[in-house]
């Protein structure tokens, strides 16, 4: 009766579980001691003819292919989940991202960031010294593909203020479904704005604060 009772429980706590609508806990694939320097401008370099990877959401037929080798280490202004489509399945979560002097608590006291759509939106009082152009070569709003399901349940938790830093790439993506066309581009430039500013990120390392994710 005693074993009966207990495998009861067990059953209780799995389906529980499985309703609670909770992801696991991410596995920490190493805890660093060293700081993540936010001050250095993103590191981009161009590739030509790389592998494409293929994913089939939602019946449509994806082909992401990496147009350059991307490094970010930034502080996180502002986060944002998605679900919806496939766009939402393939990159779940957004996150707002400064570097350099924007990174800075001091300056960001004055300008205050927020996400909604797939953009992000940015406004300013008086006090805040630099420009609109300042803000554009600094900060981004970066769409993130985990390239594994545990950097997908690592991009759940970060949050404001964090700092981060994501080793992948740079991504274009081709999908089609019953003759349907789909696409997705990310940006390859730190000084556009606008539609299609922003970066669409494969994101092969994940490190937020001092614990990295593989």
């Amino acid at each position: 009766m005693k074993k009966k009772i207990q495998l009861l429980l067990i059953v209780a706590i799995l389906c529980s579980f499985a309703f609670s609508g909770c992801t696991p806990d991410p596995i920490v694939s190493q805890t660093l001691s060293d700081v993540i320097e936010v001050s250095n401008v993103p590191y981009q370099e161009n590739l030509d003819d790389e592998d494409p990877i293929k994913k089939t959401i939602d019946g449509i037929d994806l082909t992401i292919t990496p147009v350059a080798y991307y490094e970010i280490s930034a502080r996180v202004l502002s986060t944002k989940s998605y679900s919806r489509g496939w766009q939402g399945e393939l990159a779940p979560r957004d996150l707002a991202l400064a570097w350099g002097e924007l990174a800075d608590p001091g300056n960001r006291e004055h300008i205050e960031f927020n996400q909604r759509g797939r953009w992000y939106y940015y406004k300013f009082s008086p006090e805040f010294p630099f420009d609109v152009t300042f803000i554009i070569e600094n900060s981004a709003n970066s769409h993130i593909i985990p390239a594994t399901d545990n950097i997908r349940y690592a991009l759940e938790t970060v949050e404001e203020e964090d700092s981060i830093y994501i080793e992948g790439y740079l991504v274009k993506i081709i999908g089609m479904k019953d003759g349907e066309k789909y696409w997705w581009n990310s940006s390859t430039r730190r000084d556009d704005s606008g539609d299609g500013s922003c970066e669409i990120i494969y994101a092969e390392k994940l490190r937020i604060n001092d614990k990295l994710y593989l």
